[in-house]
C-alpha cells in the first residue's frame, strides 16, 4: 500500500501553477497546511500595444511596498534610424543612470554606457523591423542601489544580436511610482507584461 505521506509530500514539491495572475512555484506547507517561503511573483499589469507607440508607462507604482520588479517584453518595431535602443526611465526621470548594454553577433561585440536611462538593448537600421524580447530586474526600495539587470535577444533581417545590461540608478531616496518603457527611435507594438516579487511567508 502506497503511503499517503509521500504522495502530499510528492505533490507539494511538483506544484507548479498560475492562479489569479500569481505565479506559484514550488511551496512548503505547514502543520497548518498553509504554504509557506513561497517564492513567486503577482502581475502588477499587462499592456497590450496594437498600435505603434515610442513609450509606455506603467503608472501607480508603489516601489517601496514592492521592492523589486520583473518587466517582461516581446515587441516588434519599426526603426527609423540607428543603433535604437530599448530602454527603462524611473519616475518620469532622465538623469543619475548608470547603464550598459553589452552585445554579440557573430564574432563581434560592444558596449555601450547610458547615463539618462537603463538601456535594455540597442540595435537596428533605418528602414529595418526588429523583433525583441527580453526580461528585466528591477530594484526599486529607496534607501538600497536601484539596481537593473536584464537580458534580450533582437532580431533584425540580416542578425540576430544577444544582450546583456545591467546598471544603477542614482537617486536612492524617492519613491518608484512609475515606470516608462521606450524605444529611442521608431515605434513598437507587442506585450509588456509587470509583475512585483511576493514576499516570502515565513510560518
Amino acid at each position: 500500500m502506497a503511503d499517503p505521506g509521500f504522495y502530499h509530500e510528492f505533490q507539494s514539491e511538483v506544484e507548479d501553477s498560475v492562479v489569479g495572475g500569481i505565479i506559484k512555484p514550488q511551496a512548503h506547507w505547514n502543520a497548518k497546511h498553509k504554504p509557506v517561503k513561497l517564492l513567486g511573483y503577482e502581475l502588477v499589469e499587462e499592456k497590450s500595444i496594437t498600435s505603434g507607440q515610442s513609450s509606455i508607462t506603467f503608472n501607480g507604482l508603489n516601489g517601496d511596498v514592492d521592492e523589486e520588479y520583473l518587466l517582461e517584453y516581446k515587441i516588434t518595431q519599426a526603426v527609423t534610424g540607428t543603433n535604437s535602443v530599448v530602454y527603462i526611465q524611473l519616475n518620469s526621470n532622465s538623469s543619475g543612470y548608470y547603464s550598459e548594454v553589452t552585445r554579440w553577433w557573430g564574432t563581434s561585440g560592444d558596449a555601450v554606457n547610458y547615463a539618462d536611462r537603463f538601456g535594455l538593448t540597442r540595435h537596428g537600421a533605418n528602414g529595418q523591423t526588429l523583433y525583441q524580447k527580453g526580461k528585466v530586474e528591477l530594484d526599486v526600495k529607496s534607501g538600497l542601489p536601484r539596481f537593473c539587470d536584464a537580458s534580450g535577444v533582437s532580431k533584425s533581417p540580416t542578425e540576430t544580436v544577444k544582450h546583456i545590461a545591467g546598471g544603477t540608478w542614482g537617486d536612492t531616496s524617492a519613491n518608484v511610482t512609475d515606470l516608462i518603457f521606450g524605444v529611442s527611435v521608431g515605434l513598437f507594438t507587442g506585450k509588456l507584461r509587470l509583475w512585483k516579487k511576493l514576499p516570502i511567508n515565513e510560518d
